[in-house]
């Protein structure tokens, strides 16, 4: 017969063994709770990022929020990013692993970051884009700032001190994406996080690593859906690519008539993405327009997408540009659907192509562009 010490110590480890397997079990949800100071009772918006690049999200939960600004959420999540409105000003990213306990805390009003704890995916994400805006400030905003004090004193879009800082905008902001993409080599592995930075992806050289990237980060997340989305910016990259053939584009001309690419019969075909309210953009007319009125005779075609959301905006920047080639817009600027096709993350951007689709030159400008118009013409 077991005495009774011994089935005292039974029982103990039989209590033990029951309540891990419990306690396992409720780590494997995630909590998303916090204390914000200035937040109004009623509900927070949680919302699913499920496509970044195309702009696609849903909310999936509404946390109550009690008159002391304080909130818990505890549900099974899926790995993967996410977004929560605080108020109309402020909206945080949350990266999002299995299991983790996030707690948020902070201000609601004012420009002060909230704090987040519990998530090293968020975390990583976070100093990404405090680089990413520091690197933007220097390189880019500096030099748009430059720009507005010329046009604020009305300086014509012609005028050579505007034009050269339009192409030095150009050069930065691609020195500015090259930047991101050190940075996600260096300091971010295969975070969670990289997800929400494929947003900006771009650059011919960098597609190797990106694509090895994406292989690792389908490994570290297995059969998850942000793995795919993962795969599908690189292969999307790719495709786009010197010597990949580029997608069917079938869009509203100025007249809403719809106006595809196919239809346009040339020897070479610059496909622009522009936009009226792109500065760098418009510093770009004069020189499209030479290319325009040189070659065209010869076989040589623009067809400008612009990422637009106002169409009196546009045509007028056509006309005042004399942007006399094709032109279409669905006025959905960067949620215009071939924004993703093509992988087009900043204006101005463009490829060259050649009269069956195939790229033969991409992100071309200024005197690179020329030379490279001049050459293939002559070739042919």
């Amino acid at each position: 017969m077991m005495s009774k010490h011994r089935f005292f110590l039974v029982s103990i480890l039989l209590i033990v063994t029951v309540c891990g397997g419990c306690s396992q079990n409720a780590t494997s949800k995630n909590v998303i709770s916090g204390e914000i100071k200035n937040l109004p009772k009623g509900t927070l918006k949680l919302n699913l990022e499920e496509d970044i690049n195309r702009k696609q999200s849903k909310t999936i939960a509404e946390i109550p929020v009690d008159e002391n600004g304080r909130f818990k959420f505890e549900s099974d999540l899926a790995a993967h990013i996410y977004t929560l409105k605080i108020n109309d000003k402020k909206t945080i990213t949350l990266a999002i692993g299995k299991g983790q306990n996030i707690v948020i805390s902070g201000d609601a009003s004012g420009d002060t970051p909230l704090n987040i704890t519990g998530s090293d995916d968020t975390a990583k994400f976070e100093l990404y884009e405090k680089f990413r805006k520091e690197s933007l400030n220097k390189l880019v905003i500096s030099v748009r700032n430059q720009i507005k004090e010329l046009k604020d004193k009305n300086t014509p879009e012609s005028d050579s001190k505007l034009i050269e800082l339009a192409k030095l905008e150009i050069a930065n902001y691609n020195l500015h994406k090259d930047d991101l993409i050190e940075y996600i080599k260096k300091e971010m592995g295969t975070s969670l996080g990289i997800y929400s930075t494929s947003i900006r992806w771009d650059g011919e050289k960098n597609i190797p690593f990106l694509n090895d990237l994406a292989k690792r980060f389908a490994a570290a997340h297995p059969d998850s859906a942000i793995a795919a989305k993962v795969t599908e910016k690189v292969r999307i990259m790719t495709s786009n690519s010197i010597g990949g053939k580029v997608a069917e584009i079938n869009m509203p001309d100025r007249d809403g008539k719809n106006v595809s690419l196919s239809s346009v019969k040339a020897k070479y075909i610059l496909i622009d993405f522009w936009g009226s309210w792109c500065s760098p953009c418009r510093s770009e007319s004069p020189e499209l327009a030479e290319l325009y009125r040189n070659f065209q005779p010869k076989g040589f075609e623009i067809f400008g997408v612009g990422l637009e959301s106002d169409k009196a905006a546009w045509l007028k920047a056509i006309e005042i540009d004399k942007r006399i080639w094709t032109n279409v817009s669905t006025f959905q600027e960067f949620e215009t659907p071939v924004a993703f096709d093509y992988a087009v993350t900043s204006l101005p951007a463009n490829f060259l192509i050649d009269g069956e689709g195939k790229v033969v030159g991409k992100n071309l400008h200024g005197k690179e562009l020329k030379e490279m118009v001049e050459k293939l013409m002559a070739a042919k």
